[in-house]
């Protein structure tokens, strides 16, 4: 029985209280992009930038430090960034500001503006750290040492999902997320509308002057939202954006604008934008594509055969596969029997091979049932497991005759390791075939999103993401979503 429940945990907060001493926060107070994320044989390296945003100046890394932390519900893992030089002081600067003064601190970007040379940075994650069998988080954490700000975030980024085989522990390690970059939210105030992409790009003006403050450059406002991604640009390790825009007279004392026609740029420093959080999944006893085919027997001239109709490849984690004839030596106008190898490579390079036996026989003879079977991966508890998923049987003679297929045995979804499953079918003149495949049960991966520990929860000022309840919160549950069992009936309450 499967059964889906969909749950909004409201929270009182008692008390201004971070988790693990770092308060989880946005992108717009936590700014941050990766500009690079590489999985290869002994880790996993990523390069990017973050800082806090109107906090203090981040141009000396013993007045900062910073660490992205992997978790998966049982235990958290800490790397320390290495920053270098990378200035991203005057995109974040606003029209007319001053710098702010070396002890001031926490200043709005509208009061002066804070220098932000030395916010790249460099991280390498090894393979060896990561325990099997699990599904890690990833999460950014900043901490201002003048301010006593201490900050954290989910990390997102726009990347390809990568595998690799990590031979020496017999397991693939996957890196994955996923950056939806067609829905941008502005997060910040004063954020001038350009022409190009650059900080030094012309801005766009209005015809009109709604204040003697800001006179007639156009701003974006704050939290509206852009639909309209026209595309995008990395330049100098900044994300631009393309959107289209339109005047929207005055707000605020300020010409702005909002979703229109009109092209315009705007940096991913001042964007949130939704995703999918950054994970690392480990799977240990990896096995290569299952090839699915079995035996044949054709009649001899039977110049229709072709036996790459019989064959067909499947891989845990890349699905489908087609698999590729390497060999053979069939001849149908000569009695024998012939092989024809098959390969099949999945995306981390484990490859797999079989040898189909093709028997050419004289019309008349009766010969055997063939069944075609695959063997099967699946995880503990799996009860959607079907042990007749993708079993065929055919005959010479009698045609397809999968209904009189026999399941001799049952699987065991609860018993963690590798189990025999057999068939068994007889044609219409009495002979008969039997087949065993296996299935291997595998120890389910754990996911952290769903452990009561890392729901999401939110109150009444923002959201918070995969975060431990704090011990001074109180929760109150509110069903949105009556459970609606597999037999059709309805079970009510709170759950």
């Amino acid at each position: 029985m499967r059964i889906f429940i969909v749950l909004v945990m409201l929270l009182s907060f008692l008390g201004n209280i971070p988790v693990h001493g770092y308060e989880m926060v946005g992108k717009e107070k936590l700014v941050y992009e990766i500009n690079s994320a590489v999985l290869e044989s002994d880790g996993i390296t990523l390069s990017g930038w973050s800082f806090i945003g109107e906090s203090q100046h981040f141009t000396d890394p013993s007045e900062f430090s910073g660490s992205i932390v992997i978790y998966n519900g049982r235990h958290e893992l800490e790397y320390p960034l290495v920053f270098r030089e990378l200035d991203m002081t005057a995109i974040m600067k606003l029209l007319n500001t001053s710098r702010c003064g070396d002890k001031q601190y926490n200043r709005l970007g509208r009061e002066c503006y804070y220098d932000l040379t030395m916010v790249g940075w460099d991280v390498h994650i090894p393979l060896s750290d990561l325990m099997d069998d699990t599904r890690y988080l990833m999460k950014l954490q900043m901490s201002a040492h003048k301010t006593g700000e201490k900050y954290q975030t989910n990390v997102i980024f726009a990347s390809e999902s990568q595998s690799i085989h990590d031979s020496e522990r017999d397991r693939v390690v996957s890196l994955n997320s996923g950056l939806d970059s067609t829905r941008l939210i502005v997060n910040h105030d004063l954020v001038l509308v350009r022409k190009n992409a650059s900080e030094d790009s012309v801005k766009y003006v209005s015809l009109y002057s709604c204040s003697t403050t800001y006179g007639n450059v156009l701003y974006f406002i704050k939290y509206s939202t852009y639909l309209n991604v026209l595309r995008y640009q990395v330049v100098e390790d900044v994300t631009w954006y393309r959107i289209g825009i339109k005047e929207a007279g005055c707000y605020q004392s300020m010409a702005v604008v909002r979703e229109g026609s009109i092209p315009a740029w705007i940096p991913s420093t001042f964007v949130d934008y939704n995703g999918t959080v950054a994970t690392i999944d480990v799977v240990k006893n990896v096995y290569g594509p299952i090839i699915y085919l079995e035996d044949q027997m054709v009649y001899l001239g039977d110049t229709t055969f072709d036996p790459d109709a019989h064959v067909r490849a499947f891989d845990k984690q890349d699905g489908v596969i087609v698999p590729i004839q390497t060999s053979s030596n069939l001849n149908v106008n000569t009695v024998g029997r012939y092989y024809v190898e098959y390969a099949a490579t999945n995306s981390v390079g484990i490859t797999t091979t079989e040898i189909m036996y093709v028997d050419v026989v004289l019309e008349g003879d009766n010969t055997p049932p063939i069944i075609t079977a695959l063997s099967q991966v699946i995880y503990k508890g799996d009860d959607s497991f079907d042990p007749l998923r993708n079993v065929m049987a055919t005959d010479l003679e009698d045609g397809d005759i999968t209904d009189q297929i026999v399941v001799m045995n049952e699987i065991d979804i609860e018993d963690v390791g590798i189990q025999e499953l057999c068939y068994y079918v007889e044609d219409s003149g009495g002979l008969s075939k039997e087949l065993c495949v296996e299935v291997n049960v595998l120890p389910k991966v754990i996911d952290p999103i769903y452990q009561e520990s890392n729901l999401r929860f939110i109150d009444k000022n923002r959201v918070f993401y995969q975060e431990s309840i704090p011990s001074k919160w109180s929760s109150n549950y509110d069903v949105l979503m009556d459970v609606v069992e597999s037999s059709g009936s309805v079970r009510r309450g709170t759950y």
